[in-house]
């Protein structure tokens, strides 16, 4: 009964709902998705009470956990569209496809839900909380890095590792953007690696060169789980990595690397998972 009230209550806000993603229509998306999907949802509202929603303020949000039945994974980027403020608050989000179809639109509660954020949004926090912001790379050499071959006089290890951060970065733009943003940063003990920080002459403990070769190139001990990745950070008991293999970024653990923590397609919801807890 609550499901069939409030598909008519929904019918008269249709006009009024934000269209963000194109490629369905809004009767589509509240019919196959909304009520087909997540039926158990709607359990938890009042429906004998009056149904009190607003539109939202098209906020972006990074999915919390994993919905099977949706086919959406965690960190999966989606925009809120409506607001329901009954005695539970829900929220309807539109998620899109790369194509920007719909391709689910489910009732979340808040704590399913995580922040957006972007590096600018970092920068912010940074500023906020007196840490240091490292200057954005200066394009000409952000060029040179991204498109210059390794010294010849490089051993194979090392001209690997410089060539795998350069394919990083041009084939994850929205990662290599930082550095148009700020090279790098260390902000409530998450650190992002920088390209060209220096310190006394010397690239900086961060550099991200520094830190692959330092994985990779070590006579004590290779990690086999971090030898095709290009570790981009850490944070405490965690390492921060790109996976070319699965095409994410991933957070795994610092000690037993084979777990991974959280997996990321997005550079952005990477960042939420590491801001979130620690902003």
């Amino acid at each position: 009964m609550g499901v069939f009230l409030l598909s008519m209550v929904l019918s008269e806000y249709m006009d009024c709902l934000p269209h963000v993603c194109g490629g369905v229509s809004k009767k589509e998306k509240l019919s196959g998705s909304l009520f087909g999907s997540s039926p158990h949802v709607w359990g938890l509202f009042s429906f004998d009470k009056e149904i009190k929603m607003k539109r939202a303020e098209l906020d972006v949000v990074v999915l919390g956990e994993d919905l099977p039945n949706e086919g959406l994974v965690k960190g999966t980027l989606g925009t809120i569209v409506m607001v329901f403020n009954t005695p539970t608050t829900g929220y309807l989000v539109e998620f899109c496809d790369e194509k920007g179809k719909t391709i689910a639109m489910p009732v979340l509660f808040p704590a399913q839900l995580k922040r957006y954020f972007t590096i600018g949004n970092l920068k912010s926090l940074m500023v906020e909380g007196n840490y240091p912001v490292a200057d954005p790379v200066d394009p000409d050499v952000m060029a040179d890095l991204m498109h210059k071959v390794a010294p010849v006089e490089w051993e194979d290890k090392k001209r690997r590792v410089y060539e795998d951060i350069q394919r990083l970065l041009i084939s994850r733009p929205d990662y290599a953007d930082m550095f148009n943003i700020m090279d790098g940063g260390e902000y409530n003990g998450m650190t992002l690696y920088s390209l060209v920080q220096a310190e006394n002459g010397e690239p900086a403990w961060s550099n991200i060169f520094v830190r692959n070769f330092d994985t990779r190139i070590n006579e004590i001990y290779v990690d086999p789980n971090l030898n095709d990745k290009v570790v981009i950070g850490e944070e405490g008991i965690s390492v921060i990595v790109y996976s070319f293999t699965d095409d994410r970024f991933e957070i795994r653990d610092k000690v037993s690397s084979d777990y991974v923590i959280e997996s990321h397609t997005h550079f952005t919801g990477l960042l939420s998972a590491l801001i979130e807890p620690v902003s």
